[in-house]
Formats: C-alpha cells, structure tokens, sequence
C-alpha cells in the first residue's frame, strides 16, 4: 500500500469527535465562574467591549470563520455564565430554605426539576464550548500549514537515456549513498548451470550498419525471445511467463531520491504469464534495454544508467529484477546483491564469459523467479530460489527507502486539497505546472 493510500485509510478509519469529558469540561465551567465574577460588578445594560482576541464585539460580516467562531464560543460563554448564575440561586435558596424554597414562583418537584433541566443545559453549554475550542484550533492549525511556501521541485532532473556523464554520475553516486548502495559494482559469480541451460549456444543478432537499436528493436526483441526459450525459458507458457515490449507502454521507472528525480523506461520486460495487463510493470523479473554496439562499449555510462533503471525496477516492481542491455551480440547484465550491484560482461563469442554464458545466466534467474502474477516480497520465500531470496532482505530495505513518506508533491497537493472549493482547482493547477515545468527537458538537453 503506498503511502498517499495509508494516509488515505488513516482518515477514513479516524473515529468522529467524542463527546468532551467531564475533565474536559471542568476547566470551562471554572472559567465561566471566574468570568462571571469579573463582570459581576460591571452594569448588565451595558455592551461588553471587545478584548484582544475579539471576544464580546460586534460581529463582522466578513470575517474569517475562526473569528465568527470565536464569536459563537464568546456568545456560548454568556450563556453559560448565565445558566451557572440560575443553578447557582436556585442552590442558595434551596440551601436557605430547604423543602419551603421557593424561586420563580416554583416549588417542590418543579422546582427539582428546574435545578435539573438548569444543570443538563449548562453541562451540554460547556461540552459545545469544549468542541468550537478545538474545532478553532484546529482551523488555526489548517491556516497555519496553507500559509507555509509550498516545497520546492525536484532541483535535479534525469533521464536514464542522459549521456553527460560529468552532470549523471555524482547525482546517481549520492542515490546509492543514500540507499545504502556500495557504488563500486561486484563481477557476478556464474552458477551452476542445469543441462538444458548448458545445452543451448547462442545465436548472435547484428542490428543493420548504421541503424539505431530502436529501429530494429522489435526484431530484437523477437530474437532474444526465441533465444531464451532454447535455453530453457518457457516464454509464451501460460502457467510461466511472456515478453512484453514495454516501448509500447512507455514503462515508467520513475524515482526521487532527495532532491533528484530520475526517469525513463526500458525495451522490454519478462513478467508472469497470468499478470493482469495494466499492472504488469509491477511484477518484472528481467527487463532488457536495447543498445548499439558502439553504446555498448560505453562501460562507465552503462553502469550509471543500469544503476537508474536498476533502481527504477526496485521502486516499481514488487520482484527483485535483473537488468539487461544488448545489442544482440554483446550483454551487459546487473542484478542488486546484497548490498552492492554486480555486473556480468559478455562481448560476444570467443569472449569469457561469452554471450552463451550470459543467457545461461539470465535462464538460470528466471528458473529461481516466482510466477505467481501477484507477489509481494514479504513472507513468499518458499516461492523462489535462492538466487532471488538472497536478496529479499535488502531489496525490501531499499524499496522502503525509496517510498519513504508520500513524497513533496503528494504532501502539496494534500495541502491544495484543504482549500476552499473556489480555490483548490486553481492551486492543485499550479502546483503541477511548477512540477512539471522542472521535467520539461528534453532527453538531450544535459547532453555534450
């Protein structure tokens, strides 16, 4: 559940205002005394001037509702101080002269019940007064935060696709600072491969001289497709997984991180068969990124972009997820390992590993990945193998990192929601123009 949907529940779940209790309302009922010997000596004719918070004026039409409560608990107050002065004299009389009291011209049982009648009205007099005092603190505490200056954007914007690395690589090295991340990534450990996964050689796939990875992307993503299967990979397989191609969604792996918020989406992804189709992109297990060959020589520029859309993954899948960047020939895949990234190059064939290696590998993650379309990291070990339980505990670590609180624009917006309906559509408009203005850069606007 994230956390707009927690703060959401929170409110629905809050109980209603509870009647004040007796401590409550004690203090109002020795204040109401209290004033009411203040005044005691001053002329009942007479109106009584207003005091510093407003208390006893005339009323303005056109001030703020904390004023006109105000006025509503000073008029409540007077009547107070009267039903206390009425209870108080019947007391007296009843005290001086005991079953012969008279007062009103009631007597006996009458005048019981007067006493009593007196009594009930002033408790409830006291109980209101008790619930406008908080419904005014309240309004002060509402006006309070509406008058705070909204949060700043993002002061920091980057696209996974950014090729600046002089401008990407200090804000993507604080990202993994802060989440715990070792920045220096690991050579991954090759498994013990099954025979069927030793079994298959890959096949290499050239994109066109010249042609950009997205031209041929769709023939790509038909290779490795086929690929996979013949190393063991049951793609297509109801009770297993499919190959989405996530250019068609425009997949977001959108994150913030301090004051730096990273964006961007992927080639393709695969994801459990039964996955419900407009939430797919919550159950990843590997996703792939088409490169050229000539970006797939970019060794440090590849780790800073594998870093963000490795991250990407954590914030949106509820799956630890392995990333993958080809070109068809030579592979560059990363996985999150405890707490650092590890990384397996393979550059074709004749090369150790060599790309045959790096299907294995990917073959061999997605046999220990759980095909249940609804996984949730918690409690779901005995779903998967060791390769991905292992990393369980610190990716649920960072996942909540990355969702910590609601986040500037959501705690806006919550703030735009408590205006007056006249008001909220205007300021909700506003702050999403401010927002969106800091990610209106084009994917090559930082580059050289």
């Amino acid at each position: 559940m994230s956390s707009k949907q927690k703060a959401k529940t929170q409110r629905q779940n809050s109980p209603s205002p509870a009647q004040p209790s007796e401590e409550q309302i004690e203090p109002e009922r020795r204040n109401t005394r209290a004033t009411r010997r203040t005044r005691s000596g001053q002329s009942s004719g007479k109106a009584q001037a207003p005091d510093a918070a407003g208390h006893g004026g005339g009323s303005d039409s056109g001030g703020s509702k904390i004023e006109l409560l105000e006025e509503g608990i000073c008029k409540q107050e007077n009547a107070a101080e009267k039903l206390e002065a009425r209870v108080e004299a019947i007391m007296e009389v009843k005290q001086r002269s005991g079953r012969k009291a008279v007062f009103g011209g009631m007597r006996g049982a009458a005048l019981d019940a007067c006493l009593q009648q007196a009594n009930l009205q002033l408790t409830a007099t006291l109980q209101g007064i008790v619930l406008m005092r908080q419904q005014a603190a309240e309004m002060r505490q509402k006006e309070a935060t509406l008058a705070m200056p909204p949060p700043d954007a993002p002061a920091d914007s980057v696209r996974f696709s950014d090729t600046f690395i002089t401008r990407i690589e200090p804000l993507v090295d604080a990202a993994l600072a802060h989440l715990g991340l070792s920045q220096n990534f690991k050579p991954a450990e090759l498994a013990s491969f099954s025979e069927q996964e030793m079994a298959g050689e890959y096949n290499s796939f050239s994109l066109p001289h010249g042609q950009e990875a997205g031209a041929t992307s769709a023939a790509l993503l038909l290779h490795i497709t086929a690929e996979l299967v013949k190393f063991g990979v049951r793609l297509g397989d109801e009770e297993c997984f499919n190959m989405v191609d996530a250019r068609k969604s425009k997949m977001p792996l959108c994150f913030t991180v301090g004051t730096t918020s990273f964006r961007g989406s992927t080639g393709a992804a695969v994801v459990p068969a039964k996955v419900f189709i407009v939430s797919w992109e919550l159950q990843l297990r590997v996703v792939f990124d088409w490169k050229t060959p000539a970006e797939m020589q970019t060794v440090d520029l590849l780790r800073l972009q594998a870093t963000m859309v490795l991250l990407g993954t954590i914030n949106m899948s509820y799956h630890p997820t392995m990333v993958v960047f080809t070109d068809g020939t030579s592979f560059a895949v990363y996985q999150l390992k405890g707490r650092a990234i590890t990384v397996l190059h393979a550059r074709g064939a004749g090369s150790s590993p060599s790309a045959s290696d790096a299907m294995r590998h990917i073959a061999h993650y997605l046999s220990a990945c759980s095909k249940d379309p609804q996984f949730m990291p918690e409690g779901q070990d005995a779903q998967v193998g060791p390769e991905v339980r292992d990393v369980l505990p610190a990716f649920i670590e960072i996942k909540e990192k990355l969702d910590e609180g609601p986040g500037p624009l959501v705690e806006q917006l919550d703030v735009d929601l408590m205006l007056p309906p006249h008001e909220r559509i205007d300021a909700i408009l506003q702050t999403l123009s401010t927002w969106q203005a800091a990610f209106a850069s084009d994917d090559g606007e930082h580059s050289e």
